[in-house]
């Protein structure tokens, strides 16, 4: 009996290894979403305790230079979580971008599988068709050599 051979089967492979490839670059992206969203909940943090502590220097009135630097730390800190949030805006469209990705892989890999169970059903009801017509074929022969 011939055993069952799938033609497509190396172009199953590079569906199989473009998907992991997909995923790979999705959890990339994710990876460095996830770092940009904690360096701005960090910078969220140091904002705040910077404005609490300008809060307090102002109201135990400090001295004037020292309340300007102050402020001009908390512009820097301001510049840097609108940086930080366009970084992660991009990030998330690469996020979106590979996720779109990693879903069309996916699919195309699915088409292949779905093909190839197609082919070893037709196969396997072929071989079982076969068989049976053997069977058949022994039983005949022995009725007949019988009589």
């Amino acid at each position: 009996m011939k055993a069952f051979h799938f033609r497509l089967e190396s172009v199953l492979t590079l569906r199989s290894w473009d998907e992991e490839r997909a995923r790979t670059a999705l959890s990339q992206a994710l990876a460095q979403e996830h770092r940009f969203e904690q360096a701005l909940s960090e910078l969220e943090t140091m904002v705040e305790q910077c404005l609490a502590s300008w809060m307090a220097e102002r109201e135990a009135g400090g001295p004037a230079a020292r309340e300007v630097g102050q402020w001009a730390h908390l512009n820097y800190l301001d510049r840097n979580r609108r940086e930080l949030e366009e970084r992660l805006v991009a990030a998330q469209r690469v996020r979106d971008e590979r996720t779109r990705n990693l879903l069309e892989c996916r699919q195309q890999r699915r088409v292949i599988e779905k093909l190839k169970e197609r082919h070893h059903d037709a196969f396997r009801k072929d071989l079982q068709g076969r068989l049976e017509h053997e069977i058949e074929d022994l039983f005949n022969a022995r009725f007949n050599r019988g009589t």
